[in-house]
């Protein structure tokens, strides 16, 4: 796996902490998440992992505040129109990555 990393590749991947009030959903994103790290590890990629209570807090302000709450943050901190909520999931995992993360 250490061999994709080529020029150009980053040196850090954030990530957003699973969570669900569901086990089965728990554990297939806990799965997921050591491939992830694995993958870094043996890539030298430096993972990060954030909260989904810091990533909600750093762009609303509220650390429970809803997706729809979330959206709105992302459309007016970005000035982008994105209906899809996985969507500004991740440009807010990217907002808080952008204020938080330092790369090597």
């Amino acid at each position: 796996i250490g061999r994709w990393r080529i020029a150009g590749c980053p040196s850090v991947i954030v990530y957003e902490a699973p969570a669900s009030r569901f086990k089965p959903a728990l554990l297939a994103a806990g799965r997921r998440e050591g491939v992830l790290v694995n993958w870094c590890h043996g890539a030298g990629v430096q993972p990060v992992e954030a909260s989904p209570a810091a990533v909600k807090q750093h762009v609303t302000g509220k650390g429970n505040a809803p997706k729809e709450r979330v959206r709105a943050a992302v459309n007016e901190l970005f000035g982008l129109a994105i209906d899809d909520l996985d969507e500004s999931d991740a440009l807010a995992v990217l907002a808080w990555a952008l204020d938080h993360v330092e790369e090597d």
